[in-house]
């Protein structure tokens, strides 16, 4: 269970970064699973992977671009700027 919380805290950097699912289960619990459940484990680890990945670049898309557009002004803080409630359109159906 250690292991896996490094795991998730290191994001993927770091040495942490090369294990694999098998790295963080015991021996015993690896070889008593059948192949094909085995498989199974190393698909549903490679898409938690690529799932941190992911989230990683939102935030660093996040820091680098979003920030800093938003600080100079070029960037809308809130969906409200962009989109004004429905209520207030005058073509809404639902509105009285």
């Amino acid at each position: 269970m250690a292991q896996l919380r490094t795991f998730q805290s290191a994001m993927g950097k770091g040495p942490t970064s090369k294990w694999e699912w098998h790295d963080m289960v015991s021996t015993e619990l690896r070889t008593s699973l059948p192949k094909k459940e085995a498989k199974r484990q190393n698909i549903i680890f490679e898409l938690i992977k690529g799932e941190m990945a992911y989230v990683k670049d939102l935030e660093n898309i996040e820091t680098v671009c979003v920030a800093a557009l938003k600080q100079c002004g070029f960037l809308l803080t809130s969906i409200q700027d962009v989109h004004p409630p429905l209520e207030s359109q005058p073509h809404n159906p639902w509105s009285r």
